[in-house]
């Protein structure tokens, strides 16, 4: 397997301001990204669908637009990347939350690993958070060493899914998830499959552009999408030749 290029899913729904500066940044710091999708719901708001057919029409060749199909958050993340046309596929927020100067680095580790998963940590040496809840980061570092444990893995950042993995381990895997799990699921089951993780620092900043759609209810169920994962047989990961 090699890399030949990049297919980044991005999820919007009420960004405009951030949603355009997302797809400048990945256009500037990524030269083999080979298309962005921008994947909204029939319900983003007026300015979001606008900033979305401008972006398409300004970069004709890189950008295109797609109205998810299935339910939530993890849904639209699934429909952007069944219908992702590179080698290899990686995940973005639209509201900025994940600094994107780490995807030179991304890009230059997965070409020389393009069988294992390059993902961005919050949690190692030169990651950070800027502007973010405290009460949200304890929770969030008491959850990181608990999944570590559960998992027996040395991958620091364990619910956050921007990463780049190539397309073909996607299409194997048995994705169980639709709503904000799902960026927990995308990296847990790559880890309980043993597939080999780089991990490259980042920086997390707190939401300055539209509402979070994520809750209490959702954030809990990710126990369960956690330890289903963990425990479920491996083989029950993969599709079946039938799927």
């Amino acid at each position: 397997m090699e890399f030949e290029s990049l297919s980044v899913v991005i999820t919007a729904s009420d960004e405009v301001r951030d949603l355009k500066k997302t797809v400048e940044l990945l256009l500037e710091n990524g030269g083999e990204i080979g298309e962005i999708v921008i994947v909204l719901p029939d319900w983003a708001s007026e300015g979001c669908a606008a900033m979305t057919d401008r972006l398409t029409e300004e970069y004709p060749e890189k950008v295109r637009k797609l109205i998810q199909t299935r339910g939530g958050i993890g849904g639209a993340i699934l429909d952007g990347f069944d219908s992702a046309r590179c080698s290899h596929i990686m995940y973005s927020v639209a509201d900025l939350a994940i600094s994107l100067d780490a995807v030179p680095a991304m890009i230059e580790t997965e070409k020389r690993f393009p069988e294992d998963i390059v993902k961005t940590s919050r949690f190692m040496k030169g990651g950070a958070f800027v502007d973010y809840s405290p009460v949200r980061l304890a929770i969030n570092r008491v959850a990181q060493v608990c999944l570590r444990i559960l998992y027996q893995t040395k991958v620091r950042d364990l619910t956050n899914p921007v990463q780049i993995m190539p397309a073909s381990f996607y299409r194997k895997i048995n994705w169980h998830e639709t709503t904000y799990p799902l960026l927990e699921e995308l990296v847990l089951a790559p880890v309980r499959l043993r597939v080999k993780f780089h991990e490259v620092p980042c920086t997390c900043y707190g939401r300055t552009e539209g509402q979070s759609k994520n809750s209490f209810v959702q954030t809990a169920l990710y126990l369960k999408t956690a330890l289903r994962t963990r425990f479920v047989p491996k083989k029950r990961l993969y599709k079946t030749t039938d799927d």
